[in-house]
């Protein structure tokens, strides 16, 4: 083959390849600029960057508590509750979101100077290796490359170059189709008049702002404050029903203990106070050594609500609270932290 062909060949390549290089650079780009300037102080998508936004154009300063966690701190914790008492809190609860993640939320909530961070954990994620997400953030890296072994950083590490362009042009693409197709759902234009859902018949604590239903039975609001609600009852089994089998937890997992501890390290020197919440868990069978696991917590705030009894209509499925469950454990939970059940310090 010729030369100059080859070489001509090559640069074709070369140039198509850097060209698709700047291509998905400028659409993840573009796509994240559209989920920043769709966030605003009143409106937030289910997700983890959105969440994020909202937090961060609502200005928040100074708070008595911000919560951190999954979808049971999102849909189990009401502001409400305990703005009645004048404690001004934030819920940083997400679906879906894994341990690995917690790093970005705790490094927002700190740069927010609240009294307290509570962070929110199942006591099962203390006996297992961390789930590595597929939307891991450099904070979030640098988290895990402090604190863990060799095994979970290059593990991290792969999910995150592997991910990085392709779950966000993802994530982000589902967004604006989502919202092109709510627009044509939810509103249009009849006879010089927008269509829009009414939402009155749901009991709520704040302004809502979608309503999308899961099931037959159940729904879900989001809120512009941040908190979300499961409307509805699930089919809970009972435990006449259902046999449980006592699960013993015997050694914690040293990379998921260590990576709490560099959390609370990490509030710690900010002079936050930080709790850790077991949360509870829907007919709980597992047995543990409280009190050990305790001595490998950097911190001795901590509340174990794993047994904590919710009445079955209380729940919306096994893993979540319905609106009368989470009212419910907010007053409860508010009760222990006020009434200094917790030790409000670091040791």
């Amino acid at each position: 083959m010729n030369l100059s062909i080859l070489t001509s060949n090559r640069s074709k390549i070369l140039f198509a390849f850097v060209l698709f290089i700047l291509f998905t650079i400028f659409y993840t780009v573009a796509l994240q600029q559209y989920i920043y300037y769709k966030t605003t102080t009143t409106f937030w998508y289910e997700d983890k960057i959105s969440k994020s936004y909202h937090f961060e154009k609502r200005e928040l300063y100074d708070l008595d508590y911000i919560f951190v966690g999954t979808s049971r701190t999102l849909y189990h914790i009401s502001s409400d509750i305990f703005a009645q008492r004048s404690i001004q809190i934030y819920n940083f609860g997400i679906p879906f979101f894994t341990l690995y993640e917690h790093a970005l939320y705790v490094k927002q909530a700190i740069a927010h100077r609240p009294k307290s961070i509570v962070t929110s954990l199942s006591i099962t994620d203390l006996f297992k290796a961390p789930f590595v997400s597929d939307d891991l953030t450099l904070t979030d890296i640098r988290s895990i490359f402090k604190t863990q072994s060799y095994k979970a950083k290059s593990q991290s590490l792969l999910y995150y170059m592997k991910n990085i362009t392709e779950s966000l042009r993802e994530r982000d693409a589902n967004y604006l189709k989502r919202d092109i197709a709510d627009y044509f759902e939810r509103a249009y234009i009849y006879k010089g008049r927008v269509k829009t859902k009414d939402y009155s018949d749901f009991s709520s604590d704040c302004g809502i702002f979608e309503m999308k239903s899961i099931s037959r039975k159940r729904q879900v609001a989001r809120y512009t404050n941040g908190d979300s609600i499961i409307y509805g009852e699930g089919s809970m089994p009972t435990e006449e029903k259902k046999l449980y089998f006592t699960k013993e937890l015997t050694t914690p997992d040293t990379d998921a203990i260590n990576y709490i501890n560099g959390l609370i390290d990490d509030i710690k020197r900010h002079d936050i106070v930080p709790i850790i919440i077991f949360e509870p868990i829907y007919h709980n069978n597992y047995s543990y050594d409280l009190k050990s696991i305790g001595e490998k917590l950097h911190t001795t705030n901590t509340i174990d609500l794993t047994n904590y009894k919710i009445k079955n209509t209380s729940w919306a499925d096994e893993q979540h609270l319905n609106n009368s469950g989470r009212l419910e454990y907010s007053r409860h939970l508010l009760d222990i932290l006020q009434h200094n059940r917790v030790v409000v310090r670091g040791h």
